[in-house]
């Protein structure tokens, strides 16, 4: 009797030793990764300066919502999501007389974070279209900040307009824009 129960207690340990090691990395659970960016950002930036004799300034203010969110095999996040907003382009000549143009703009984007933390916003919706203004704003590259802000670089150009006393066909003004968390 003695010796069935150490044989049983003895196959019980061994049973508990092979379902303790048992488990190899692969099918421990992986950690999620961080997302980068938040789900809810405020988008603002600005252009200005004088070039081929036109006063240029731009202003950008927008929302932008990041609810998709896959991380890639080489650490690319990417972010799907919409943006939307105005993006205000005023031109003058050096008497001061001109116009702006404040389009609101909406839009399916993806976003690109790079595991070097460098940044791709692509806006297909304004992409090839002919326009500089709508190109230009097709694609907006920057960086995550430590902070979790984004910081890059854009130009506003001209929305090749000539109707009705309305002139904006050239001056490209270079500027800097930024990604926030939407409180």
């Amino acid at each position: 009797m003695k010796s069935t129960i150490k044989i049983k207690t003895l196959l019980l340990v061994l049973v508990l030793v092979l379902a303790a090691t048992g488990c190899s990395d692969d099918e421990k659970e992986k950690p999620v990764a961080k997302r980068k960016l938040a789900e809810s950002m405020k988008f603002t930036g600005g252009a200005e300066g004088v070039d081929e004799g036109v006063i240029i300034e731009c202003l950008c203010d927008l929302a932008l919502e990041l609810p998709g969110f896959e991380l890639k095999v080489d650490g690319t996040q990417q972010f799907t999501g919409t943006l939307g907003g105005e993006i205000i382009r005023a031109v003058a000549d050096d008497s001061g007389a001109g116009f702006s143009f404040a389009p609101f703009l909406f839009g399916e984007v993806t976003v690109t974070v790079k595991a070097n933390d460098s940044l791709y916003l692509s806006w297909p919706g304004n992409l090839d279209t002919g326009i500089p203004f709508y190109d230009e704003i097709s694609l907006f590259k920057g960086v995550v900040n430590t902070d979790g802000t984004v910081s890059g670089t854009w130009k506003c150009a001209p929305l090749n307009l000539d109707e009705g006393g309305y002139v904006d066909v050239k001056g490209v003004a270079e500027g800097t824009w930024g990604l926030e968390k939407f409180e």
